[in-house]
């Protein structure tokens, strides 16, 4: 031990003597390691650090998938959710959940804030093992009818508006216009699906409520396997259900299956390879930093011949010269680790800043204890990479020979080994920029594509009237819209086109995919029948979003509920529906679906009065729908 203290200390002085290759080196190196421990924290979020839940590898998603594609999937129908809780024998315990938020207004009195709202069923989070650390989890009571509606809150909500008091329990708010009583305040980072992992408000949901229809899909199954049950073993009973299903319903269910996956499985394994890619790109980045390193240890060590030699002929053994070498490397590794640590935190900072909110895991990614000790791990491997052959070979050294003669450049071995780690740093880097140069040719010709309107200036806003005054729910996806809702448009979008430095406002609502039918062609038989993006407009839309009309006219104020029903359709629909007919004047009839094959045809058809010019409403890459 005194002997590595020794070497240590020695190493200390002499690296102290070169400030300019201890930076240069150390620089070098803290970039590679803190870029493999940033990512490194992404890689432990997504494949390595468990669920937090119960027995995570116990719990499995259901859905049904298409048997010719099975990147198709969707939620079972929750009559078919239902039957599989009462029949299905591979699981204890089946549950749903609503997979995304839902955003509504919280008043407490005169404080009124926009919260995340996540429906889960009565025993989803005694599923996952979640308790309450205040209060108590939904229950029986809160299925009566009548009843008082119940929530939990999310610890950060308890302590930001409520101050962390135990009196909340039992308080009254509303919640989307509805009267509301708090029962509990659940853990911190308590989440179910990662895409909408920091809810504010858990709401009870009720499987049988009357505005559920038997037909509804937005629903989630969550289960958990029996002790003793195989995931195969589930899947075989689900497979079962399945071809029940088709023989029942053959339209709605022929070609689709049923799949069941680990939850993990589910959350994460489609970002798996990609998160993996991008470790091993970080990974030839230290590569090519330790070999930049090594090549700067073989010059040094070639002006340390003559004091080598020295140390030699004083009866210094090779391996005692090793030794001291690579303690220096480790001390250089050591100082690159803990450089590269602060590199790590704020890149992880900005990682977390660049991934879109959906982004699974990124509510856990984090440098903790597993990351430093990876990069305590890393560092030291390090050394060893890109001390160890320098070492070796400066240390292979003739006595007799270097005493004799002024130090000078390395001998043959040396200039022979530079010349290997120059052809491998440069086919690493090469490897690199060529991956870089397609990423960013990719960028640049992304950056030059027409979106089909004009995006500078345009600001966009989402607005939802949820409050029972404006909708009331009748059945799944279906909502009674009051009249306050046409005024409370009107309104906001006169408002807003007074504001100063506005040129003009206008509203669009979500598309819907929706089926579409030419007035005047008979129906094909042998063909489905084909589907459009319907998107409701305001007057103004295409002034304001600066999407041209090629054809025809835009919509004007005389174009009311009153009048004849009218529709715009873009190039690409004008080409699929009419060919190289003029489409103006022609009629299309919609029907909407939800998540049913039931059809809800609108009362009129709609002529059409314009043709608009393709835009990418959906991403740059993508083809006009």
């Amino acid at each position: 031990m005194r002997s590595v203290l020794g070497n240590f200390r020695y190493g200390v002085r002499t690296l102290r003597n070169s400030p300019g290759f201890l930076g240069i080196s150390v620089l070098t190196l803290a970039v590679g390691i803190g870029a493999n421990t940033t990512i490194f924290s992404a890689v432990e979020a997504l494949l390595l650090r468990p669920l937090p839940f119960r027995d995570p590898d116990r719990i499995v998603i259901i859905r049904e998938a298409n048997n010719k594609n099975r990147s198709m999937e969707r939620n079972p129908q929750l009559a078919t959710s239902l039957e599989w809780q009462q029949a299905a024998r591979s699981f204890a315990q089946l549950e749903m959940a609503v997979a995304y938020f839902e955003a509504g207004n919280l008043v407490d009195g005169s404080d009124v804030q926009r919260v995340r709202i996540q429906y889960v069923s009565q025993g989803l989070l005694p599923l996952l093992g979640v308790r309450p650390m205040l209060g108590r989890g939904f229950g029986s009571r809160d299925a009566v009818a009548g009843e008082t509606p119940s929530i939990l809150i999310s610890h950060g909500l308890w302590v930001r508006s409520f101050g962390a008091s135990p009196t909340v329990l039992g308080r009254t708010a509303r919640l989307a216009g509805k009267t509301v009583a708090i029962i509990g305040v659940l853990p911190p980072g308590t989440w179910v699906f990662p895409s909408s992992a920091d809810p504010e408000v858990w709401a009870f949901l009720d499987p049988r409520h009357n505005s559920l229809t038997p037909d509804t899909r937005y629903l989630s199954l969550l289960a958990r396997l029996k002790n003793g049950t195989a995931l195969e073993d589930a899947q075989a009973e689900m497979n079962v259900f399945a071809q029940r299903l088709a023989e029942a319903s053959p339209i709605t269910n022929r070609g689709w299956g049923v799949r069941v996956d680990l939850l993990r499985d589910d959350y994460y394994g489609g970002w798996s390879s990609q998160v993996s890619m991008l470790f091993g790109i970080v990974g030839f980045v230290l590569l090519i930093a330790c070999v930049n390193v090594s090549s700067l240890l073989l010059a040094r060590g070639a002006a340390r011949r003559k004091e080598i030699a020295i140390r030699v002929s004083l009866g210094a053994s090779r391996a005692c010269i090793v030794r001291q070498l690579l303690s220096e490397s480790l001390i250089v590794a050591f100082l690159a680790g803990a450089l590269g640590i602060g590199l790590a935190l704020g890149g992880s900072k900005i990682l977390l800043l660049l991934l879109p909110r959906w982004f699974p895991g990124s509510n856990s990614m984090q440098i903790d204890w597993l990351a430093l000790g990876f990069t305590l791990a890393l560092s030291m491997a390090t050394a060893l990479v890109f001390g160890l052959m320098p070492s070796l070979i400066v240390s292979k050294i003739e006595v007799n020979r270097v005493l004799k003669q002024v130090a000078r450049s390395g001998g043959g071995s040396s200039r022979k080994v530079r010349r290997i780690l120059v052809v491998t740093e440069v086919a690493l880097t090469l490897v690199l920029l060529m991956g870089a140069g397609l990423m960013i040719n990719s960028f640049v010709r992304l950056k030059h594509v027409d979106p089909g309107f004009q995006p500078k200036g345009l600001l966009w806003s989402e607005v939802e009237l949820l409050d029972e005054k404006y909708t009331q729910a009748i059945a799944h996806d279906q909502k009674r819209v009051s009249p306050l809702v046409d005024a409370f448009y009107r309104q906001l979008l006169e408002r807003l086109e007074v504001v100063p430095g506005v040129e003009s406002a206008a509203m669009s609502g979500m598309p819907r995919r929706s089926p579409v039918r030419v007035i005047g062609r008979p129906p094909d038989a042998s063909a489905d029948e084909p589907e459009a993006d319907y998107f409701a407009v305001s007057t103004g839309y295409f002034a304001t979003t600066r999407q041209s009309i090629l054809r025809g006219r835009s919509f004007s104020p005389q174009d009311t509920e009153h009048s004849v029903w009218v529709a715009v359709v873009n190039e690409t629909a004008a080409r699929l529906l009419f060919g190289r007919e003029d489409p103006i004047g022609k009629s299309i009839h919609f029907s909407f679906r939800a998540l049913t094959p039931e059809k809800f045809p609108e009362q009129r058809p709609r002529e059409i009065i314009g043709v608009a010019r393709d835009a990418k409403h959906f991403g740059l890459a993508d083809t006009p729908e």
